[in-house]
């Protein structure tokens, strides 16, 4: 582990910081992550059926009925093990190094691009973006998974998609008398005519809003945001043309995710930890939004922007990633849970993605303090007074 201090990314009080009381800006409050103003917007709960695992899990499930579709889910379910299985295996390699936990070897591992995951390209099986080698994340899940699992929902999800031919199915069941002809392959170049295919067949025959329709980049990015943006196509396009619609077997998913049973004192603080984590996300995904109703106004210059929104986007994505590792564990009997490897997952990195939060805390403070006015005519969702 390491021997250094990580910075608290929740709260900082000005009695544990001198530096912030002498500060001639007036704070009753401060927040070393994003600074989130308390209003009704984030009073509401989080349901587990707003977030990545469960409509994962869902949309899966939903998918298998497809004609044709079960032969690229069970693809796709071998790929994800193999990212299991190695990034299993780099966290194992990078916990054994020597620099394993000095402050110069968290930051490479991050890479430039945030929380990124690193593919393998030693098959040429459902190809996807490189990043650099130092990332030890191979899927959408931090940690190392259950001993009791082989892979996680998010991940193989991800590898269904990038064959491009599950999508052209999804169409094809929508659409008949308008199929796409499936051309199976793994190669990179097959996978994308496939993805193209789809996006062209659904611009061409189907009504959609343009904005919510994904790209072939999407298809082939390794973040949280792009996948998300797929699964709620998918999901809608389903919905609207009464494709494979929820049934009780779904219904049970969601009892299995959200009823986490409190047998002993672990399970209690577990339960807290996934509530606690589910609403926080939430919490950034309103900021985010926030973020853009403001750039879509045009109130602040893209720099403004940046003081008050370092990162927000690598934020979000890594704390996807964290509740969907912690997700992972539930329902599964302690000697096979994994638990602490997300937290270790976390610290070799990912965590110091609220550095520049903390560095530019009291800017972004003053900032708002200057702004308030324009803040409060462009949007709604948030009361940018502290």
């Amino acid at each position: 582990m390491d021997n250094f201090s990580h910075p608290q990314f929740r709260s900082v009080s000005s009695a544990s910081n001198p530096s912030l009381s002498s500060s001639s800006t007036n704070i009753s409050r401060v927040a070393s992550g994003p600074i989130m103003a308390l209003n009704m917007s984030m009073n509401k709960t989080s349901s587990v059926e707003d977030h990545m695992f469960y409509k994962c899990k869902v949309l899966i499930k939903r998918l298998a009925s497809i004609k044709g579709m079960p032969p690229y889910i069970v693809l796709a379910q071998s790929a994800a093990e193999r990212c299991a299985e190695q990034q299993a295996l780099a966290l194992s390699q990078q916990l054994q190094q020597p620099d394993g936990g000095s402050p110069a070897a968290f930051r490479s591992s991050m890479g430039s691009g945030g929380f990124s995951i690193y593919s393998d390209n030693s098959t040429s099986s459902f190809p996807n973006v490189t990043a650099p080698s130092t990332n030890n994340i191979f899927t959408f899940t931090a940690g190392v998974l259950p001993a009791s699992l082989s892979s996680d929902p998010a991940t193989q999800l991800w590898k269904l998609f990038q064959q491009g031919v599950p999508l052209c199915l999804i169409f094809n069941a929508i659409k008949p008398e308008h199929a796409i002809p499936i051309q199976d392959g793994d190669e990179l170049r097959v996978c994308k005519k496939a993805v193209y295919d789809f996006v062209v067949a659904v611009k061409t025959h189907l009504t959609i809003d343009d904005e919510s329709m994904f790209t072939i980049s999407n298809v082939f990015s390794d973040n949280t945001h792009d996948l998300l943006k797929i699964i709620n196509f998918v999901s809608t396009l389903l919905d609207s043309y009464n494709i494979s619609r929820q049934d009780e077997s779904q219904d049970k998913i969601t009892s299995e995710i959200a009823d986490l049973k409190i047998t002993d004192d672990r399970s209690k603080v577990f339960k807290e930890l996934i509530q606690t984590e589910r609403k926080y996300i939430s919490d950034l995904e309103l900021l985010l939004k926030y973020r853009n109703e403001l750039q879509a106004a045009d109130v602040l210059s893209s720099e403004q922007l940046h003081v008050l929104f370092p990162n927000l986007s690598d934020v979000i994505d890594f704390h996807r990633r964290l509740l969907c590792g912690f997700e992972c564990n539930i329902d599964v009997p302690t000697k096979y849970q994994r638990i602490g490897s997300v937290f270790i997952h976390a610290s070799n990195g990912p965590f110091r993605a609220y550095e520049p939060w903390t560095i530019g805390q009291i800017g972004a403070i003053e900032l708002i303090n200057r702004e308030s006015a324009n803040l409060k005519k462009a949007s709604s969702l948030i009361d940018p007074g502290i």
